[in-house]
């Protein structure tokens, strides 16, 4: 009988292989010799799958082999070992036991001296069943390892994937990040486009207008002009760079998972299940404006632009009715040849009931309100910072303060265990009853009870002392004083909502004021005059 025989060839690194013992080129070697030997007279064609698991199934090269198995150009299939042809105990056995005698398909595996040409029996034979379980078994043991040590390496701020567009891997360090001068000035006009109110479809279509090339491109060519015009900016893409932090300074990592060694498929996760180590290398946008971009995402406001316009307006999505809570609508009006802009209750416009007092109001009454309140805004922060410099010692004085209750907790925590520990040896001597013993155990683990609160309350005190010299966001809002206008970036950057009633401002409030208002009150405490 004329054997048609394929070779087939497997190796990966995710499944620990040996890449000296288990080379191509030695796996290449053996198989010829083996057919060389055995097989003087038959055709043979190597199928190779490089750098793909054996837990699934679905690859090229096998794929292609099953296809000439089912067309009937082969009958043989010979490979290394029973490793290499797979490592899924119930894929694999299907395969021997049912699909391969079905297509009359004679199987052998060298390492395994199996030959189902000469022993019918040997595919379902018990040693064959319990090599493919150890193999899967190897598998899972392997896969678990992997994932701890990737986690670990994340949580150690370490970049183990590619780096993303916009940086490149340290040639001293491939787990670090240095960036990418050739490409580090379109992550700021995206940033920056999108903070002004530009959405991420007209983003897209600006940047493949300008002809800059995407992504996978650029990874490819190494040039930032596109060379391809099928390859494009999508949308997609652009919003997931924008909730990178890696733009930050950080290394972001963990956001998607698989079920499990076998099963491949992506699972994405929660932005709060995801590995995120701060100030890890050179950021390329700073932490304002990414937070307003953040904020944009993830909040109410909507970064859509007008139709045939490039941005959006300037208090577009910040505009609240107060009386029923629903947004605003821009309505333009052209009255004795000047054009007028009016926000109204969108409620309230639409025909809607439930609105007692709709909001209705120009949009220069709110510009120029917005102007002096986001002014008036800036400079009360100027000099809280600067309350906050000259309150560095008193600051500092608590601090040592509250280091000082907990040194003192924990050493009254001391002798309150010790003070058990000998009740305990007075009860097993026979000095004190068990019930005397019982009664003292509950009084000491009260009072350690109350220090272990009490060193909590410190900590968080101290805790919150070191975010008060932390005036980083202070700064932020520093930065944002204006000097002829209001712009997108600033009303978005400073502000939360703009509350409207009837035909006034009601109230604006701005971003981060809990934490503005917690200074005020502990300067107030301190004895500063605000």
């Amino acid at each position: 009988m004329k054997w048609n025989i394929a070779c087939y060839i497997r190796i990966s690194r995710e499944d620990g292989d040996n890449f000296e013992n288990d080379s191509i080129i030695n796996q290449r070697k053996m198989l010829t010799q083996y057919v060389d030997q055995n097989f003087e007279e038959s055709d043979y064609e190597f199928y190779i799958d490089e750098n793909v698991t054996g837990t699934k199934f679905d690859r090229d090269q096998f794929n292609r082999m099953l296809e000439n198995i089912q067309k009937g150009i082969i009958n043989c299939i010979i490979v290394k070992d029973l490793s290499r042809f797979g490592r899924n105990y119930i894929y694999a056995g299907m395969l021997l036991e049912d699909f391969f005698p079905k297509h009359n398909v004679r199987f052998i595996s060298i390492l395994d001296n199996m030959d189902t040409f000469t022993d019918e029996d040997a595919s379902t034979g018990l040693i064959v069943r319990i090599k493919n379980l150890m193999h899967d078994n190897n598998s899972r043991e392997i896969s678990r390892k992997v994932r701890a040590s990737h986690a670990l390496m994340r949580r150690q701020g370490k970049h183990i994937s590619h780096a993303v567009y916009g940086y490149m891997k340290d040639p001293y360090d491939k787990y670090k990040l240095v960036v990418d001068t050739n490409v580090a000035h379109v992550i700021k006009w995206i940033f920056e486009w999108y903070a002004d109110g530009i959405g991420v479809i007209r983003i897209a279509q600006k940047l493949n207008a300008m002809g800059i090339a995407p992504c996978a491109e650029y990874r490819r060519t190494r040039c930032i002009n596109s060379t391809d015009e099928t390859k494009t900016w999508r949308p997609t893409t652009l919003r997931k760079m924008l909730c990178n932090y890696t733009y930050v300074g950080c290394v972001h990592q963990g956001m998607r998972t698989t079920r499990n060694y076998k099963d491949r498929k992506t699972i994405y996760l929660d932005i709060n299940d995801h590995i995120i180590v701060e100030n890890m290398h050179e950021p390329i946008i700073d932490r304002t404006l990414f937070e307003a971009v953040q904020k944009i995402l993830n909040s109410h406001i909507k970064a859509r632009t007008a139709n045939h316009r490039e941005y959006v307006y300037l208090f577009c999505g910040l505009l609240r009715c107060e009386s029923c809570g629903s947004g605003l609508s821009r309505y333009p009006t052209r009255r004795n040849g000047k054009e007028y802009v009016y926000y109204r209750c969108r409620r309230y416009s639409q025909g809607h009931k439930g609105c007692a007092h709709p909001a209705s109001i120009r949009h220069d009454h709110v510009y120029h309100a917005v102007m002096h309140a986001v002014q008036r805004h800036i400079e009360s922060c100027i000099a809280l910072k600067h309350d906050l410099l000259h309150s560095d010692a008193d600051i500092n004085a608590d601090v040592f303060e509250y280091k000082e209750r907990i040194s003192q907790a924990k050493a009254y925590m001391e002798n309150q265990g010790a003070l058990k520990c000998a009740a305990y040896e007075d009860w097993k001597l026979g000095v004190i009853s068990k019930d005397d013993y019982l009664m003292i155990r509950r009084e000491v683990d009260c009072r350690t009870q109350k220090q272990k609160e009490e060193i909590k309350r410190m900590q968080n005190r101290i805790d919150f002392c070191f975010g008060l010299m932390d005036t980083g966001f202070i700064d932020e809002i520093i930065s944002c004083r204006i000097n002829d206008k209001l712009t997108r970036n600033t009303t978005v950057k400073l502000i939360h909502s703009i509350s409207i009633k009837e035909k006034s401002i009601a109230v604006i409030e701005f971003n981060n004021s809990e934490r503005i208002d917690a200074l005020y009150q502990y300067l107030s405490n301190l004895g500063v005059t605000i």
